[in-house]
């Protein structure tokens, strides 16, 4: 099932021109210093033990950031909502719908190397049935869901990252009641991701190699802006160095130093794929004037590329994880959430008064209970 690289049965084509982008490096391991031989998708000689791991990760994955979504959904169901929550979850979405992604491919891999049957084989060397099927898998799994779902990845750290810089000024509203603002903001990168980073869109208006260009430089931006945004965001004003009344501090300490960590890392495995893209779609290389100076920069560039590719698959796994350990506001709500199911498991009562909040309840019931008596009485 080798397909040579001319063949291009499972690559985009942009007025005649056969692009390579992110998924083609991520699916088909394609390295610029490789042979030419092309491996397709649910390539029958891909390592077994590569796709099984991968079937274990994201086995594990799934139900962490879905246990996480479902401990922060309660705060999404108010009527006031902060938008960093609603990003942060819309984040967590994008997460599991990327593990999902993986976990199906990586399972569809692995039956197909344990079952390799004639009607299979059939299908998948076929000359026309099988380029269709091969282009339409390919169409879904790679632009929609995998290009689609980083790239939204990278819009949302970008939001979040504007949201904490606005945060240091004083007539910002971090809030938002309207559910048109708050459907917009879980929809719009969706959107975005959909047309403006899309370099087929962009040929539109474009001449092929300056669109193929400007997506290969918005493959940076994002994140470098949200480097940028979240450094200055860490050096608060004296109006915002207090603590903000009904929102929680940590959102204002901590994470914007979670976040910047996941930004930097983003930032490097984007960097890694733009020097592997730059050689692929345009043949450009970096040269140093020396063998040895070659030898060692494409031993780097190599390096950082297999590092870039641990760092994507491992997102959904540290992103939560960091929000639990180090923002004490997610660390609190997960143990809460936690706590609750394994009381459930359990068959044990996990109902706990707090007081506090009963007796804030019944200060309020009497305040409302005095000032219905006041309008009465006038």
């Amino acid at each position: 099932m080798n397909i040579s690289f001319e063949d291009h049965s499972t690559s985009w084509s942009v007025d005649g021109v056969y692009v390579k982008w992110v998924a083609d490096l991520l699916i088909h391991n394609i390295s610029t210093n490789e042979s030419t031989q092309y491996i397709p998708i649910l390539g029958l000689n891909t390592s077994i033990y590569t796709n099984i791991s991968l079937v274990v990760f994201y086995c594990f994955v799934v139900p962490l950031n879905v246990f996480f979504f479902v401990s922060i959904v309660p705060e999404l169901t108010r009527k006031c909502i902060m938008k960093l929550k609603l990003l942060v979850a819309t984040l967590i979405a994008v997460n599991i719908l990327w593990s999902l992604t993986w976990l199906c491919l990586s399972v569809a891999v692995c039956i197909i190397q344990f079952q390799e049957t004639d009607e299979v084989m059939f299908i998948l060397n076929a000359e026309e049935d099988g380029a269709y099927l091969r282009e339409s898998i390919w169409e879904i799994v790679a632009h929609q869901l995998i290009e689609n779902l980083l790239t939204v990845q990278s819009i949302l750290i970008f939001a979040i990252s504007i949201d904490r810089y606005l945060n240091l000024f004083n007539s910002y509203s971090t809030s938002c009641e309207n559910m048109i603002a708050k459907l917009l903001l879980v929809v719009l990168p969706f959107i975005v991701a959909a047309t403006v980073f899309d370099h087929r869109v962009l040929a539109l208006l474009l001449p092929v190699e300056s669109a193929l260009f400007c997506r290969l430089c918005l493959l940076l931006c994002p994140s470098l802006l949200a480097v940028t945004l979240l450094l200055i965001a860490l050096f608060p004003t004296d109006s915002k160095n207090g603590f903000e009344p009904r929102f929680p501090m940590s959102l204002s300490t901590s994470f914007p130093r979670v976040m910047l960590l996941v930004a930097v890392l983003d930032v490097f495995w984007r960097i890694a794929f733009f020097f592997q893209l730059l050689e692929l779609d345009f043949e450009f290389r970096i040269v140093t004037g020396s063998e040895l100076g070659n030898e060692i920069l494409e031993k780097v560039l190599n390096v950082s590329y297999e590092v870039a590719i641990f760092i994507v698959h491992l997102f959904p796994l540290y992103f939560p994880v960091l929000l639990m350990v180090f923002v004490r506001h997610y660390r609190t709500l997960t143990s809460s959430r936690f706590s609750q199911i394994t009381a459930m498991l359990c068959c044990k009562s996990d109902t706990i008064v707090d007081y506090r909040c009963e007796t804030m309840r019944s200060i309020l019931a009497d305040q409302k209970k005095r000032r219905s008596m006041m309008m009465s009485v006038h």
